[in-house]
């Protein structure tokens, strides 16, 4: 605290909180862009929150199950149909 600054507005350092978990702001069909805040101190103790971005990019990463319905995240499945029979050579 300098001289003549009332206790009030004195800033005290403080620890900045953890960091938050990575997550999905945006979907399209063929990306994702996930996001996540970092906060750091600076050397007169105010805490200032930094985010971090980045683009996921895939063909077919995502899809949107009705016409109003919200964009959902792809699922490989994979299945064998029963009347499938081996191939021999």
């Amino acid at each position: 605290m300098t001289p003549g600054t009332p206790p009030a507005l004195a800033q005290t350092p403080s620890a900045a909180p953890p960091p938050t978990p990575p997550q999905v702001v945006e979907r399209g069909a063929n990306h994702s862009v996930w996001q996540r805040t970092v906060y750091e101190t600076k050397p007169d103790g105010t805490v200032v929150p930094k985010i971090h971005k980045f683009t996921e990019l895939a063909t077919g990463l995502n899809y949107k199950k009705t016409v109003v319905g919200k964009v959902r995240r792809s699922k490989l499945t994979l299945s064998r149909r029963r009347s499938c029979k081996p191939w021999v050579l």
